[in-house]
């Protein structure tokens, strides 16, 4: 038997409670409806949420932890696990670029921002490091396709859920309120990744991750 175990599956990974998921949900979009109204007549807020503004670079660094956190989840498990949270980090990477403002929009002012070549050099290192992991690590892929093995991972579901009503906010063009949506739910995904990654230390592993 190998010196540490993967848990690549629903019976092998502990279960959400949905309540715990559902309502911190409920509690992040609740305190940005009442945040939106109290930073209404706020001077500055209207540039800290506009378009390429602070707030961008805010999740940009939120939904970049995550992915760190992800990729943390993808050493210390196995199999169908480590294969979802690396997939899980490459789209908190890509989350990541496009938050951070391009240099050369016109809506960008000031503050951290990457030109449209330095995005396009990162998505390219972001999956070749992915391929590099998978090769590294061979999880068995087959495992990934057994919804079974994936049961645990339906909180990611709300947070995507909250992504889309940041979209229908973003069309009622109440762009404090997106921007404070899209917070919310990289808040509630980064949580998701700690708790995904919480694998104890005797479970941890580099490399291939077997029984």
């Amino acid at each position: 038997m190998a010196s540490c175990l993967p848990r690549p599956s629903w019976s092998e990974t502990a279960r959400p409670v949905a309540v715990v998921w559902i309502l911190l949900a409920l509690v992040l979009a609740f305190a940005c409806y009442f945040a939106t109204r109290q930073l209404a007549d706020v001077a500055g807020a209207a540039a800290f949420f506009a378009e390429d503004g602070p707030v961008e670079t805010l999740q940009a660094g939120l939904v970049g932890l995550a992915g760190l956190v992800f990729l943390l989840g993808f050493r210390r498990s196995g199999d169908a696990k480590a294969i979802f949270c690396l997939g899980m980090a490459v789209v908190m990477g890509l989350a990541m670029q496009r938050e951070i403002p391009n240099c050369a929009s016109a809506y960008y002012d000031e503050g951290v921002c990457l030109p449209a070549t330095g995005k396009a050099v990162f998505v390219g290192l972001l999956f070749v490091g992915a391929l590099i992991c998978l090769a590294v690590k061979r999880p068995r892929l087959w495992s990934f396709f057994n919804p079974r093995n994936l049961l645990w991972a339906w909180p990611a579901g709300i947070s995507l859920a909250m992504l889309l009503l940041a979209e229908v906010a973003e069309h009622r063009l109440a762009q404090d309120m997106e921007e404070l949506l899209e917070l919310a739910a990289y808040l509630h995904l980064l949580a998701f990744s700690v708790w995904t990654a919480r694998l104890p230390a005797r479970h941890s592993c580099l490399f291939a991750c077997r029984a």
